[in-house]
């Protein structure tokens, strides 16, 4: 599930330069694949790694066309928006599944529910940033600084479900 972590920083985590990410997502697609992978215990894992491929794959396509200074307006613009969020929001809801069943399976406390809570904050806080920007952008930075903090919240709770997971390892 470390790998799983990892991925997660480079999901979320933006850190750019002349608008090319330095962390790009498709390699944290890449590395939560790979964890998937290695947490055998878990089907649900094993029935997201097609859907988390096809995520790295789609957000390398996203970051060369940044690279190569391809911009898109419009409508399509907006179209691979929502396909870019919508797949970071199914990987991440997979994973807090993965752990819930984790969890069910080995009956350790990994903290799913409060993972899948977690994550249940997100989306409704996107959706509702986007919106809210529309009318008031100061409404809407705030919204968008509360899905900061949900992604950060998500994070640590996956974070502390890896460590528990590692323990009962040992």
């Amino acid at each position: 599930m470390g790998k799983m972590f990892a991925g997660l920083i480079y999901v979320f985590l933006h850190i750019k330069i002349n608008g090319i990410d330095l962390l790009p997502a498709f390699v944290g697609y890449y590395l939560i694949y790979k964890g998937m992978e290695e947490v055998s215990e878990s089907g649900i894992f094993a029935g997201s790694r097609t859907l988390t491929l096809v995520s790295a794959i789609f957000s390398a396509v996203m970051w060369l066309k940044t690279l190569l200074g391809i911009y898109i307006d419009g409508l399509f613009g907006i179209l691979l928006t929502v396909v870019g969020v919508s797949l970071q929001l199914l990987v991440t809801y997979r994973m807090a599944k993965g752990v819930q069943e984790l969890e069910e399976q080995s009956g350790q406390l990994l903290g799913g529910a409060e993972l899948a809570k977690a994550w249940l904050a997100f989306p409704i806080l996107t959706v509702a940033s986007y919106v809210v920007s529309c009318f008031s952008g100061e409404l809407g930075a705030i919204f968008l600084l509360a899905t900061f903090v949900a992604i950060v919240v998500y994070i640590v709770l996956f974070y502390r479900a890896w460590k528990a997971w590692e323990r009962r390892l040992t």
